[in-house]
């Protein structure tokens, strides 16, 4: 090893091959596929592309040169002993939108929101369906939606409140229902920033 970037390479190898070694440990057998569920029903196909353990602040990156300093931190790093946590071990998928995809990653913590299988998916699907049916059902007979917690109640309850904010509704201010006096307040305070 001559150059820093060589010297940076094998140091930062021993460290991915230790957290490589440890999430097959822990995760023998990664899902390819996990399926969401949107609160609107749909499902939501997520593909698993890799395991990667997140090191928390101990990032090892570099702009265009490698310098000693980074070096020394790698090397560093890689000759300590540290003690790799179950829940530092991230997910990265790609959720399959349709017309488009969103790449995220996700922890061990946040696969509850999860399903292995699409038949268990369907099973949620259906009742958040059924819910969303329900609640357009009321909407079409005397509710409406409170326009700051989205709660649904009576519109005969609802409280009507004109909602001030000139750069957005200029000087006649917009009419909208709320819940409570507690919603609207504080609808009005974040129109006003």
């Amino acid at each position: 090893m001559r150059t820093n970037l060589e010297k940076y390479n094998y140091y930062l190898n021993i460290i991915e091959s230790k957290e490589h070694d440890f999430i097959n440990i822990e995760i023998p057998n990664p899902p390819k596929i996990l399926y969401k569920v949107s609160k609107d029903g749909t499902i939501i196909e997520c593909i698993v592309e890799k395991l990667q353990y997140f090191r928390n602040n101990n990032y090892f990156d570099y702009n265009k040169k490698v310098y000693k300093d980074l070096v020394k931190k790698v090397k560093d790093y890689s000759e300590t002993e540290h003690k790799l946590e179950r829940n530092n071990i991230r997910f990265n998928i790609v959720e399959d939108r349709g017309t488009y995809k969103v790449s995220s990653s996700i922890s061990l913590e946040m696969l509850d929101d999860y399903f292995l299988t699409k038949k268990c998916a369907e099973v949620v699907s259906e009742e958040y369906i059924k819910i969303v049916n329900e609640e357009n059902e009321k909407l079409n007979n005397d509710y409406v939606r409170c326009e700051r917690c989205r709660k649904l109640i009576l519109e005969s309850d609802a409280l009507n409140v004109k909602m001030i904010n000139f750069k957005m509704y200029g000087s006649k201010g917009c009419m909208m229902k709320f819940c409570s006096s507690e919603c609207a307040s504080h609808e009005q305070m974040s129109l006003e920033g």
